[in-house]
């Protein structure tokens, strides 16, 4: 009796402190899960910030644009900001605003000083054309040159073949010359590179930006239109939230959705145009 007594009490305080470990495993559990709460809302916050501040940043280039292959004279002070800015003006933009003046959008070509704020080049390779950065006074000026560039930006002396085997009987189909300065929405640093790697994705037919922000079409849906919201989301979530909306627009019969204003040329890419994989 007395040994059974014993082996009682023993049990209890096992029990007892069994009862006891249980509860802290179950409050540290519990803990444990009050905290991954609090990081993963912590992270929400932080990612928050991220595109408020992306975003504020974007907004801030708004003004200016990218130009590729301006090349500045030889002789010329290039850290001079009145000397990129009448490059720029000379090379760049009065064959544009000629333009405007034609279709009635402006009466005369503007002064230099009155649309230009300041011009700067931005570092480079020794063997590369720096890119040059334009800030305009008013985004409407800017608007007006990406809606008219297409149509009178100075190009290249050459035509871009489309079908290079094609017979040499003038079937061939060619696509207008290249822009002899390209120029493009200034992105961000993650803009960008948000924008290259959804352009190198074997699922993306093009991406480019229209006022800062992102859009695309998919190679299985190309009349789709597709938007970038949170550039901090994963590649493989952004593609196939987009294959999902497309699914549910073709079985609706609702596929007219390219409005996608690349008409008004406003858009930019990695390569000097639209993104997109031969």
């Amino acid at each position: 009796a007395t040994i059974m007594t014993e082996l009682t009490k023993v049990d209890a305080k096992f029990d007892a402190r069994f009862d006891k470990f249980e509860r802290i495993l179950k409050d540290m559990k519990l803990e444990n899960k009050m905290l991954k709460e609090s990081l993963d809302e912590k992270e929400r916050e932080l990612e928050l910030v991220r595109i408020r501040v992306n975003d504020q940043e974007q907004y801030m280039r708004s003004w200016s644009i990218r130009i590729l292959d301006l090349k500045i004279p030889a002789g010329l002070n290039k850290s001079d900001p009145n000397v990129v800015m009448k490059v720029v003006f000379d090379v760049v933009l009065t064959p544009i605003f000629e333009g405007a003046v034609k279709v009635g959008l402006l009466q005369v070509v503007p002064e230099m000083l009155s649309v230009i704020e300041t011009a700067h080049i931005l570092p480079a390779k020794a063997d590369k054309t720096p890119p040059v950065i334009c800030r305009f006074y008013s985004r409407n000026i800017k608007a007006m040159l990406f809606k008219l560039k297409k149509e009178y930006a100075t190009r290249l002396n050459t035509t871009n073949t489309e079908e290079a085997g094609a017979a040499a009987n003038n079937t061939r189909k060619q696509r207008p010359a290249r822009l002899a300065t390209p120029f493009f929405e200034d992105l961000t640093r993650q803009n960008f590179a948000k924008m290259r790697s959804l352009a190198n994705d074997d699922r993306i037919l093009s991406c480019w930006s229209v006022a800062g922000r992102l859009r695309f079409k998919l190679k299985a849906y190309p009349n789709q239109l597709h938007h970038v919201h949170n550039i901090y989301e994963l590649n493989d979530d952004i593609i196939n939230t987009a294959e999902e909306e497309s699914r549910k627009k073709e079985g609706s019969g609702n596929t007219n959705n390219s409005q996608s204003n690349t008409n008004s040329g406003n858009y930019t890419t990695s390569s000097g145009r639209n993104v997109r994989k031969p």
